[in-house]
């Protein structure tokens, strides 16, 4: 077998570990072994330019760019999908502690949804200057975050995927240890299993003042309370703290329109087919302002009076959010989904059309909670 021949028989092999291909057991053990021969068959053949790559092995994959001439690139284990928005204040911040991430082996996807502010020239140049990590997905228009996320999603090739906010700020070893747990998680559970890993995060202020170190304190939330039922009505994995495996974000795609969110609708399919894992680290500065399309709010007496301003009609449509979403949740897995699970969403379901005794003893037949007594207090109220 030629030189040529015999390395590029290497570099698909490594691609076929690297890519999920092959079984996970055996796999890390497998590329090392397949490295090793990389680099004694570079040595033995004394090729300067193979050698100069034996380096860059660890976190590379393999491309084809011609009819007989091949290629190596730094093959991105993980897809960080980011929506923006007028976002000229805070994008170049956010984009700089993805990059000044601990772990690099990742790819910057960015959707607009139609700013009429500088925010396309910000990143555009960034585009510019780090091409293979950096990646504009063209949009047309005005389009809302959630459509924004539909298209990134479905740009997505990565094993694995993240979410980003626009105005937060990561810690630079937020990919690193959201990937760490991932794998820890991997090899504790089946092959092909949808998992989904979460964080905590610090709550900021515009100027970067850090109001919590946890949001789920300050907003009196439960990260252990993520069943099926509980996270009908209420959402607990933020988006900008998930790390997801393609096998998740594949069976919850594509995401339908009566979603509330995304993260929300991801949420539900994890934890009716799969695992939701919960890191118990704040990984990032969630920036909280009045601009957020979903703020954290601090749980206590204003949050209440807020929500009590708000309207029975407007909570009752937000609620009614849910319903919708859980139809939609039904409709699609019903064949995959247990009797009890096809049992509760078909009753959740109905809650739509219930009068007020029925709807109650609907929630309390099926634990559909939320957190705290105030809460479900209000979602009471909503049936009189």
């Amino acid at each position: 077998m030629c030189f040529q021949s015999y390395n590029k028989k290497i570099y698909n092999q490594c691609l076929k570990c690297y890519t999920n291909q092959e079984p996970r057991y055996g796999r890390d053990l497998r590329v090392a072994v397949l490295r090793l021969l990389l680099l004694i068959s570079t040595l033995k053949k004394g090729c300067t330019a193979l050698s100069n790559l034996g380096g860059e092995i660890l976190n590379c994959g393999f491309a084809k760019s011609g009819a007989d001439s091949w290629t190596i690139k730094r093959y991105k284990m993980i897809d960080i999908l980011l929506a923006s928005y007028n976002s000229k204040n805070y994008i170049s911040k956010q984009i700089d502690s993805i990059i000044n991430q601990d772990m690099d082996n990742w790819r910057l996807l960015i959707r607009d949804g139609g700013s009429c502010d500088q925010t396309l020239e910000i990143v555009a140049s960034y585009c510019s200057k780090y091409p293979d990590k950096i990646q504009l997905i063209q949009s047309k228009g005005k389009s809302c975050t959630k459509s924004n996320f539909s298209k990134l999603i479905q740009a997505s090739s990565a094993p694995y995927i993240m979410f980003s906010d626009h105005d937060d700020i990561w810690l630079n070893d937020k990919v690193s240890k959201s990937f760490a747990k991932m794998r820890e998680t991997e090899e504790a559970v089946k092959k092909d299993t949808p998992i989904l890993v979460f964080t905590d995060k610090y709550v900021i202020n515009k100027n970067k003042a850090i109001i919590a170190e946890s949001c789920f304190c300050y907003q009196s939330l439960q990260p252990a309370k993520i069943k099926l039922n509980k996270l009908l009505v209420q959402n607990i994995p933020s988006g900008c703290t998930m790390l997801i495996n393609r096998v998740l974000l594949e069976l919850a795609a594509p995401v339908p329109d009566t979603e509330v969110m995304h993260d929300h609708w991801i949420s539900l399919v994890a934890a009716a087919f799969g695992h939701i894992v919960y890191l118990d680290e704040s990984t990032l500065l969630y920036r909280q302002y009045a601009g957020n399309i979903f703020g954290a709010s601090e749980y206590g007496i204003k949050y209440l009076i807020r929500k009590a301003l708000t309207g029975r009609k407007a909570l009752k449509n937000r609620f009614l959010q849910d319903v919708n979403q859980a139809a939609a949740f039904l409709e699609r897995y019903e064949k995959e989904l247990t009797a009890d699970q096809i049992t509760f969403l078909a009753d959740f379901v109905k809650l739509k059309n219930c009068s007020t005794f029925k709807a109650w003893r609907v929630l309390f037949k099926h634990r559909i909670f939320k957190h705290g007594f105030m809460r479900n207090l209000g979602v009471f109220l909503l049936f009189i």
